[in-house]
Parts: structure tokens; sequence; C-alpha cells
């Protein structure tokens, strides 16, 4: 099969992954012919036969209104000025607004007290896998309490630190999906102590490592043959 990711730096591992199933795998935002399917990885703009192609939103309030008119539970947000709520910036990535914290943001999201934090990779409707955050055991600096990335002592993991996988994530991540109009997307869902899960955002252009790779390269093949 011939794949193309419409990228110009990102989906190396899940192209080095096709490529040693014997697929051809171009990696780049410009046309080319004869590919069987194209995935938008995160780009502004790409051919309307991509997976993704209504991918990434106008923003993360874009975002958050797209996933709150779809049903999808999020934490409360608004543009005013709210005392205690975090501030955010609009084109947000990670923990940009918390390492250094800002004191001033273009809207503002209501903390929330989570208990475990996923991230689930929905892909067509199908969850491919499900990640939990866990501390960093040789993280040296100033962990977030309710923050969870790398900056602020966090990390995914898809292995043995990852606890049991609570029922009801993988319709959450489909519905956030959906509800921002993307193919696929990796979505940050966080759970109470009274067991509410809150959808946190949907990532366009996820970070794929080695223990995730196989898992893209094969539903991207899934998708392209069904194409075919």
């Amino acid at each position: 099969m011939k794949i193309q990711f419409w990228t110009r730096s990102q989906a190396v591992n899940t192209g080095k992954c096709l490529e040693a199933m014997g697929h051809t795998v171009i990696r780049r935002p410009e046309p080319v012919s004869g590919m069987d399917l194209i995935v938008n990885w995160g780009y502004r703009t790409s051919p309307r036969s991509a997976l993704n192609h209504r991918a990434p939103c106008a923003n993360k309030l874009v975002e958050l209104r797209l996933l709150e008119h779809g049903g999808v539970l999020t934490p409360g947000f608004q543009v005013a000025y709210h005392a205690g709520w975090y501030p955010r910036t609009l084109h947000h990535m990670g923990s940009t607004d918390f390492a250094p914290p800002i004191t001033r943001g273009d809207y503002y999201t209501e903390p929330i007290d989570l208990i475990r934090e996923f991230r689930v990779h929905s892909f067509l409707g199908h969850t491919i896998a499900v990640g939990e955050k866990v501390h960093m055991d040789d993280f040296t600096g100033r962990r977030h309490p309710r923050i969870r990335a790398e900056r602020t002592g966090w990390e995914l993991n898809y292995g043995s630190r990852r606890g049991p996988i609570p029922p009801g994530l993988s319709t959450i991540g489909a519905a956030a999906v959906r509800a921002v109009s993307y193919d696929f997307g990796a979505v940050d869902v966080g759970i109470t102590a009274n067991g509410r899960i809150y959808t946190l955002e949907v990532n366009s252009a996820p970070g794929v490592g080695a223990t995730l790779a196989p898992h893209y390269a094969e539903a991207v093949i899934r998708e392209a043959r069904r194409r075919v």
C-alpha cells in the first residue's frame, strides 16, 4: 500500500513501522499522485480525501465549545476572568501554560480534582490504545498537583504501570473525536473520586513512540485496504 502522511516532521515512528511491513510511505504536505491513503497529522490544511482533513480545530477554546456542543463532559470554561480558574492560551501545547505559569489567559478553565488521567487513542470509532499518566520517577522539578504533563512530572504509560482501565473510556474517546469532526485523535480524559469522567482535550497529532506505532500502523492499513 502507498500511504502519505500530510506532515513535515511528525508520524515518523508510524511511518517506519509501515515501511517495515513492506508499505510505501511518504511524509510531506504536498500533492503526490497514486496514494492509497492520505493521513493528515495535525497540519492546518490537507486534501478533503485525507483522514483528519478537518483537523486541527482553530484553537483550544473552539475545541472545548465543540466538545460541549457534542454532549461531552468537560471542565467549566469561559472567556471572562474567573478567580481561581486556570488561565489558558488559545494555542497551548501540553503544559506550556503552567511551566512557568501564566497569570492572564485568552480563556479560563475550572480546576478539577482528578484521581487518574488517561489518554485514549480513538481511530474511526475504535480504541487502538489507552495509556495512563503516572509519576515520572526521575523528575526533579515541582510536580503540579492537578496538571499531568511531562513538564510537571508526569508521563504516559501503556504497560505495567498503567492501572485497570475504567469502563466507558472507549465510548467517551470516540464521542470526543466525533464531536470535533476528527477521524482519529488522542483524547485526554480525567476521572474524579466520584467517578465522573471529564474530557480535557483532543490531540489531532499525537506523539507516537515505538509502543504506539504498531497500533497506528495497523489502523492506517485497515482503512487503506477498506478504501481500495
